[in-house]
């Protein structure tokens, strides 16, 4: 009779364990759908804030705000099991009107930045300047202006486009950023002379633009150090008040 009663217990145990499974599976599903980390939601939505319309429909209420990864001009990397992390920003030509939130540099993990073609005006904050990870920032064709922080910690970055604005000043010399490639500051009203501290920092530069400014004084020769940029390219970018003193022909 014992064994015949041990019977019964194995299998009300065997039930009792499925169910538990059962119920609990929802529960990781819902979890594994989480593809939001908090903050970058709350930075996400501090960018929001700050524009006078939005054609971008992301919305902050309900279930469905865990899931920004999914919404227009975002992309993520997998941060954990059930968390993704913003890694991307893709944002151009959005109509979007308004100004650059501060909260986008809670946005640590981000690689891409674009916010090109579009009608945001006012200062770009500095929080935007130290983005460890970022890679690629276009902020061209805009109404931006003011100054752009004299110090930076763009150290990943390879893309640097913020042409077609009104940023005044001293143009941005990115001391850390060994990698970069491209730089475009044309088309600004920044002054002073040209800082070859661009070519210092990175021998991997292919693109470099200054004109449509107000720069004075001759391109340094310092320019040299640029091993990758090609000579046709810098000569584009010269103009006959800001010839190169190396071995280029100016135009006339």
């Amino acid at each position: 009779m014992g064994k015949c009663s041990e019977l019964p217990c194995f299998f009300f145990f065997f039930f009792f364990s499925l169910l538990l499974l059962f119920l609990s599976a929802p529960h990781s599903c819902s979890q594994s759908q989480q593809s939001c980390d908090s903050s970058d939601l709350n930075a996400l939505q501090g960018f929001v804030e700050g524009l006078q319309s939005s054609a971008l429909r992301w919305s902050f209420n309900g279930s469905s705000s865990s899931n920004c990864c999914n919404w227009v001009g975002i992309s993520c990397d997998l941060g954990s099991v059930s968390v993704k992390r913003v890694t991307g920003l893709d944002l151009s030509n959005k109509s979007l009107k308004g100004s650059v939130s501060s909260s986008l540099g809670g946005l640590d993990q981000l690689k891409r930045l674009n916010l090109s073609y579009n009608s945001l005006r006012g200062q770009v904050p500095a929080e935007l300047f130290h983005l460890p990870h970022l890679e690629l920032l276009d902020l061209s064709m805009n109404m931006l202006s003011g100054l752009i922080p004299a110090e930076s910690n763009l150290s990943s970055v390879q893309v640097f486009n913020i042409s077609f604005n009104s940023f005044n000043g001293t143009h941005p010399i990115l001391a850390e950023s060994s990698n970069l490639s491209v730089y475009d500051v044309s088309s600004n009203s920044f002054s002073g002379p040209v800082d070859t501290g661009i070519c210092n920092s990175s021998d991997s530069v292919q693109v470099l633009r200054f004109s449509a400014n107000m720069l004075s004084g001759d391109f340094p020769a310092g320019f040299g150090n640029c091993s990758s940029l090609p000579s046709s390219r810098l000569v584009k970018t010269a103009s006959p008040e800001l010839c190169p003193k190396i071995s280029l022909h100016c135009p006339h």
